[in-house]
């Protein structure tokens, strides 16, 4: 899924993030990406209680 929202503006990065936390109320998410604005973008515009962030 990262190499997809490579290519995605913000505005279709955040609302692919949105669907992706709608999808994890069924099932469990992993979203791996070493994009910083990504993150970023997730924290703007999902719920805190649905995402973890891991950092390495």
């Amino acid at each position: 899924m990262d190499d997809i929202l490579v290519h995605f503006d913000d505005e279709r990065s955040a609302q692919t993030l949105q669907e992706l936390a709608l999808l994890s109320k069924q099932t469990q998410v992993l979203f791996f990406t070493h994009h910083t604005h990504l993150l970023h973008l997730a924290r703007q515009h999902l719920d805190p209680a649905r995402l973890q962030i891991h950092e390495l």
